[in-house]
């Protein structure tokens, strides 16, 4: 782990390093609005990007730590009065030994010679024995290219026993070709790097360590003017000297800024409907309505913060710069987005080679609105505290190209959602063109890209959706290595972190208490009964479906209200009319024939009857059922027909509408009164002949 003080120390070379990197503008726009696409237009190099910054960090702490282990050597070979030992020892063993207290170590050397096996493990027990150094545990194997034999011991030693003991194996073994000294793989404990654990200490990552300045680099579109470079410093020192609690301070912008601003918003207002997300088009509509962005002032950052807080919790920063990349990370994970004050040069207003307050309010802002990219930025965020350089990097890659740089697809068409898109109006046109390559977002293959510093990007990653980024987002998280886990509590908005059970129970416990109304639904759901989810799930069911069921309800009140018009027995509910039918079906026919006769007498002719909820009319005049029989709208079959349709599919008996409709008209010559009279002379006898032969049967039996 490395102090304060030596990173300090190291911050000014890696300024000036980078002050000669590459040019890596953060938004960029064509030197020819009119034809942003023209192939002669001279190349914007993208200067210090957010990928390009955590590639100089991961270069820079190897740099310190390479430094530190040159500096441990020098000084152990000076206490050590230029012992052999230190020429094959390895840098983590200087490391071990340097770092080493009085207490006992708990290591593992792995020592190689080319001597046979029984004398270098004997000069090795011997050594280490001699110095009362335990050895816990012992094992060879043959060397690399099958040359001498490999050692490993896991031993446990005081400072001065382990040094002894290596010096007095370099002495005793002159075959000794190499030793390497490891902490104990069991013991080892995690490297914790430093980390914000409350809002307030964002106070510790505010420092800008890049510059890109107007008054050394020729470059910059302000480059020699005083106004703009003077302007530019004073915005930056009130940035500096914001701190946490502190309330947001009225910056009072020239009519220039002001004009830069409504040149920007304008131009790019032509583009929102074409190339820009619909949550984006959503979130910007609102803030132009409730009068937080608009084109003819520049918003104050306190007054944008109100509205972000009332929507996703996010709040905007003052910085004077681009951070470093893991303190930029960092500040995502307590919703806090660092912004910097001041604008780009009034010359130069649709290109700006490095990230300014425009980029901010129009590319920012809109899509911090949104629920679900403020929680897949927050995510970034608290996957990157603790996490090691190379998880930095690839953190900032992912950030880079979909946050800033990021397409979705919304109708076929590919749509902005970065933004470094939103607020570039000739890399907006540019990537939603079929100029560059666009692949399907994949933070496992976008974590590893390389970035494009010279010019447009050559690739865009394209996620179906906002919430799709999301998903893989956070499925990728879980395959980043780190030896705990952290939990964002938003009410004291700090963060906690998880190492163990105890630390998760801890969690829980805090979270019971402080949640309420979870504590609450926790504490119903343990007594729960059956009964009570069988409510539940029926409350469900009623909520998920309930234009079904109103439409239900209402249908079955307008039968009900229909049938009352009509004569008939009482019905109970649910059972209906059923509780008074005769279970004797001689008498049940006679019950229903005299029921006719009785409820008929007004002269309706119809009778209503409720068999269980289901609604019966019995038709009793003639009058009537010729009225209905030889009606063109009262064509459909009562359900009670479907029993019979897997054995007579759609016949002549079963069919209804339009069908019974068209057929029904075959059946009527052969209920003509002539017909049906010779009918029942027949009928009659052949059912005579039935029962004898029954009688019959049952006498022989």
């Amino acid at each position: 782990m490395f102090s304060v003080s030596e990173v300090t120390s190291s911050l000014a070379k890696l300024a000036a390093a980078i002050e000669i990197a590459s040019a890596l503008p953060l938004t960029m726009a064509s030197t020819n609005p009119a034809n942003p696409m023209q192939e002669s237009k001279p190349k914007n190099p993208r200067r210090y990007s957010l990928v390009h910054q955590a590639s100089c960090e991961t270069q820079h702490r190897i740099g310190v730590k390479r430094q530190n282990t040159i500096q441990q050597r020098k000084a152990l070979n000076d206490e050590m009065r230029g012992q052999k030992i230190l020429q094959q020892l390895n840098d983590e063993g200087v490391e071990i030994i340097w770092s080493a207290n009085e207490g006992a170590i708990t290591f593992s050397a792995i020592m190689s010679s080319t001597s046979p096996l029984p004398v270098f493990t004997a000069d090795i027990v011997n050594s280490f024995q001699s110095s009362n150094v335990e050895i816990i545990h012992l094992e060879s194997r043959t060397g690399r290219k099958k040359i001498g034999f490999d050692v490993l011991a896991d031993c446990v030693a005081t400072k001065q026993q382990l040094i002894e003991a290596a010096n007095s194996l370099t002495k005793r073994h002159s075959a000794l070709t190499k030793i390497s000294i490891y902490k104990k793989k069991a013991e080892e404990e995690e490297e914790e790097l430093w980390f914000p654990r409350h809002i307030s200490d964002l106070d510790k990552c505010s420092l800008c360590i890049t510059k890109y300045e107007p008054t050394t680099d020729p470059r910059h579109p302000g480059f020699g003017d005083q106004e703009y470079i003077a302007r530019r410093k004073f915005l930056n020192d009130q940035a500096l000297e914001y701190k946490h609690g502190d309330e947001i301070g009225y910056v009072k912008y020239t009519q220039e800024e002001h004009d830069t601003w409504k040149a920007v918003y304008e131009k790019l207002g032509d583009l929102h409907e074409s190339h820009t997300c619909a949550v984006y088009r959503q979130n910007l509509k609102i803030l132009q309505q409730e009068n937080v962005l608009g084109p003819d002032e520049i918003p104050q950052i306190r007054d944008v913060n109100k509205f972000l807080q009332k929507k996703t919790g996010f709040e905007l920063r003052p910085c004077s710069g681009l951070l470093s990349a893991r303190d930029f990370l960092a500040s995502l994970a307590f919703r806090v987005f660092q912004t910097t004050t001041y604008l780009r040069h009034h010359k130069s207003p649709h290109h700006s080679p490095e990230p300014d307050l425009i980029h901010e309010l129009l590319g920012h802002v809109p899509m911090f609105s949104d629920p679900l990219l403020a929680q897949m930025s927050q995510d970034i965020g608290l996957m990157s505290l603790g996490a090691s350089d190379e998880n930095i990097e690839k953190l900032a890659t992912v950030y880079w190209f979909i946050v800033e740089f990021g397409l979705c697809k919304e109708d076929g068409k590919l749509k902005a959602i970065g933004a470094g898109l939103l607020s570039a109006y000739g890399e907006l046109i540019h990537a939603c063109s079929d100029a560059p390559q666009h692949k399907d977002f994949d933070p496992m293959v976008t974590a590893v890209q390389k970035y494009e510093d010279s010019d447009y990007q050559p690739l865009y990653f394209v996620a179906d959706s906002i919430h799709d980024a999301l998903s893989k987002l956070r499925k990728f998280a879980s395959s980043m290595a780190r030896p705990f886990s952290v939990i964002y509590d938003p009410f004291t908005k700090s963060i906690e972190t998880i190492k163990s059970s105890e630390d998760l129970e801890k969690a829980f416990s805090r979270l019971s208490n402080d949640l309420s109304a979870i504590n609450h639904a926790a504490e119903l759901y343990r007594k729960m009964q059956w009964t009570t989810l069988i409510l539940g799930f029926l409350t469900l069911f009623v909520v998920y479906y309930y234009k079904q069921l109103y439409e239900m309800a209402r249908d079955r009140i307008r039968l009900y209200r229909a049938m009352r018009k009509f004569p008939g027995p009482v019905a109970l509910p649910i059972i209906g009319t059923a509780f008074q039918f005769k279970t004797n079906i001689v008498a049940l026919t006679q019950q229903l024939f005299d029921w006719g006769n009785y409820y008929s007498k007004d002269g309706s002719g119809v009778i209503q009857l409720w068999v269980g909820p289901v609604a019966m009319l019995g038709v009793i005049h003639p009058v009537y059922a010729k009225e209905i029989l030889e009606s063109n709208e009262v064509i459909t079959k009562a359900t009670e027909y479907d029993i019979l349709f897997p054995w007579l599919g759609t016949g002549l008996l079963t069919s209804t509408g339009d069908k019974w409709r068209a057929r029904r008209k075959m059946l009527t010559p052969a209920f003509h009164f002539k017909v049906l009279k010779d009918f029942l002379i027949v009928h009659d006898y052949q059912a005579k002949v039935s029962l004898s032969d029954r009688k019959m049967c049952y006498v022989k039996f």
